[in-house]
């Protein structure tokens, strides 16, 4: 397991938060007038469905280790502004994931690890989100996630970078991330997986996570509600 640099740090970016007008800055910025316009317009009525699942940490089934060489670390400030300083260079579907993921992090979640190149390229990025952060959830969030349960982590809104997708990137930090909850005394996790996303599906159901529920999800105007 590569080594684990276990000190979180709460970041800050300049992302305007909270209001509907700081984020659509942050997407026109991100995305363009064209995207945003189109971005908006799929924003106000559409509707999907996810898969949430689970898993008791001591019957994880850890993947077969990637070929890939990399070292996984919690996210730092230099991490975030990477990626605002370079959002322009990615296609545009990865312009609108990252887009997400610094809206999620501007929430206040605190532990995302980033998977990284011996040199320190960024390769993967994902959330291991812990029950005293059941605030955030309540407060952005409680349309979209259950609270946590005492004993219980989520493992959230992993990216992989374009370039090395297909490396095996997701199962392998998963597993060590669900290692980390284990190894801190929880018992159970959960994620929560898009209908469509079929090998990410059949990734986690590999590990021995369980289907356990299929909830169907709108956006209206732009909020999200998952039918909990």
């Amino acid at each position: 397991m590569p080594d684990l640099e276990q000190t979180h740090h709460l970041i800050h970016i300049h992302i305007p938060r909270k209001s509907m007008i700081g984020r659509f800055q942050v997407t026109l910025k991100s995305l363009g007038c064209r995207q945003t316009l189109k971005y908006l317009a799929k924003s106000t009525l559409f509707f999907d469905h996810y898969y949430i699942l689970d898993l008791r940490l001591s019957s994880l089934i850890r993947p077969e280790k990637s070929r890939f060489s990399y070292f996984l670390k919690t996210g730092e400030k230099s991490d975030f502004q990477f990626l605002v300083e370079r959002i322009d260079r990615f296609d545009l579907n990865s312009r609108r994931e990252i887009v997400s993921r610094l809206f999620f992090q501007q929430a206040g979640f605190r532990h995302c690890y980033f998977a990284k190149t011996p040199g320190g390229q960024p390769v993967y990025m994902q959330w291991l989100i812990y029950p005293d952060e059941n605030e955030i959830i309540a407060k952005h969030f409680r349309s979209r996630f259950y609270p946590l349960k005492p004993n219980q982590i989520m493992l959230e809104n992993a990216f992989t970078f374009p370039r090395f997708r297909g490396l095996g990137l997701l199962p392998n930090v998963s597993a060590e991330l669900l290692t980390i909850a284990r190894d801190q005394g929880y018992k159970t996790a959960v994620t929560y997986i898009q209908k469509n996303q079929i090998v990410s599906l059949n990734e986690f159901m590999n590990m021995n996570f369980k289907i356990r529920k299929i909830v169907r999800e709108y956006k209206i105007l732009g909020v999200t509600k998952r039918m909990l």
